[in-house]
């Protein structure tokens, strides 16, 4: 595929990130170009321009960055590497926002197919193989975009997937990382089969499919020290259960799905032009902005969205607990629990009537606030448990105290979240007005 693309029988690729540099670029810079050099794609041009192009918007100046940069135009591929505006936020919204204006400076004439993809995916994979779970490269990334373009060419948008680390807060798996951690230190029973991975969020404390209740099994090499037990439960919020690329995840249809996470292929650079929202509550920057721009996508724009089945692998930094970490966590928490209810509400609202115009937004108001409202309870729930967990364990791990004591924090916070309907309406106003630039699109 790499030579069809180099005679112009494919579409470039522009890959576009955002970054504040960090060592998790180090491994992701080695699966780029592992994949490249493995692929071709080292040497693929077309009309004298690499076949292969990154847009890197840096926040900051970081050594990692530069490092990349390097490593990418020695292996052919042409970097385009800006920094991000001052004004920018630290979110993954403002990340989204910085690249879209600084694509609006490239030459996109040959129409190349967009890859945005979060700076901490690997193009490598985790996945099931014959002698248990592998690390490795099951396929050629870049030339299943293609393939994937070839067999649906009425897709507007692809939404990847992850192997790896969940990509959520850590909150949202503490829970479920207890119960694994408690069987382990107590040597209780816990599945070790290989189907489990092919399970639906078996990961995720809140999950709505039916998950098996019975603990995983620790990993192999996994020992109980405290500092890394509390940076996988409180950081990574990955304990025994990365996700795991099977036969069965890569084959399973998601249908009408519109969750966005870090890894979506955009086929056409006209869906640059849609302003990526920011969605708050009161003070509060809410999460899930990706997956309110492909609801929009959809609504105002008519949008043709379908899952993309390869996933990337999801590596965590190497950011640990710190003093700092209680307020991000409660920040994280409460973020992604209000961003969840809001497009859980506008779900609800746009299966019930047509949504054509931005403003139209404020009539959702009543399943946006129903829904965050139900989220909260749910969240409340899984917060109980993880500290009773936490609780019961101490004696045997110390280091569990202080997980309890955040979860309480986080649960306190979690039962003073203000939800009054005032309240909605600021945020579904906030929201419409950063969506507002949709209505121009081309």
């Amino acid at each position: 595929m790499s030579r069809e693309a180099a005679e112009g029988r494919h579409r470039p690729l522009l890959v576009l990130t955002c970054t504040a540099g960090g060592p998790h670029l180090v491994p992701v810079t080695k699966t780029v170009i592992d994949s490249v050099v493995r692929s071709g794609l080292d040497e693929a041009r077309c009309d004298g321009r690499p076949v292969l192009r990154w847009l890197i918007v840096e926040r900051g100046t970081n050594h990692e960055v530069v490092a990349m940069v390097r490593a990418l135009e020695v292996h052919g591929i042409e970097v385009r590497h800006e920094r991000a505006p001052a004004s920018a936020g630290s979110s993954i919204a403002h990340g989204r926002r910085a690249l879209m204006e600084a694509s609006s400076r490239l030459d996109l004439s040959d129409a190349p197919i967009i890859l945005v993809l979060d700076d901490d995916l690997g193009f490598d994979a985790l996945f099931s193989g014959v002698s248990g779970m592998c690390a490795g490269t099951p396929w050629p990334w870049f030339h299943a975009v293609w393939a994937f373009h070839q067999a649906h060419p009425d897709v507007d948008v692809g939404l990847g997937d992850v192997t790896g680390a969940p990509p959520l807060p850590a909150s949202s798996t503490l829970a479920t990382n207890l119960l694994d951690l408690e069987h382990a230190v107590l040597g209780l029973p816990s599945r070790r089969d290989a189907a489990r991975w092919s399970e639906v969020d078996y990961y995720y404390d809140l999950a709505e499919s039916p998950v098996d209740p019975c603990a995983h099994t620790a990993l192999s090499g996994w020992h109980a020290d405290d500092t890394n037990v509390l940076d996988a439960l409180m950081v990574h919020g990955l304990l025994f259960r990365p996700l795991v690329a099977t036969p069965t995840t890569v084959a399973r249809e998601h249908r009408d799905r519109v969750v966005r996470g870090g890894n979506t292929i955009l086929f056409h650079p006209r869906w640059l032009e849609l302003s990526h929202p920011l969605p708050r509550l009161g003070v509060l920057r809410l999460r899930r902005g990706d997956t309110i721009w492909v609801q929009a996508a959809i609504s105002l724009h008519h949008c043709r969205v379908r899952h993309f089945p390869f996933p990337l692998h999801h590596v965590r930094d190497g950011s640990s607990w710190s003093l700092s970490g209680p307020r991000a966590w409660r920040e994280r928490l409460i973020g992604d629990l209000g961003g969840a209810g809001v497009y859980r509400g506008l779900e609800r609202w746009r299966h019930r009537r047509p949504w054509s115009r931005v403003g139209q937004i404020m009539d959702a108001g009543l399943e946006v606030r129903e829904e965050i409202l139900r989220r909260r309870e749910r969240v409340a729930r899984a917060l109980e448990r993880a500290i009773a967990l936490s609780r019961r364990n101490v004696s045997r791990m110390p280091v569990l105290e202080d997980v309890a004591e955040v979860a309480t924090q986080g649960l306190d916070a979690v039962r003073a979240l203000e939800l009054r309907p005032e309240l909605v309406d600021e945020l579904l106003q906030t929201l419409g007005r950063s969506l507002h630039g949709e209505q121009g699109i081309s």
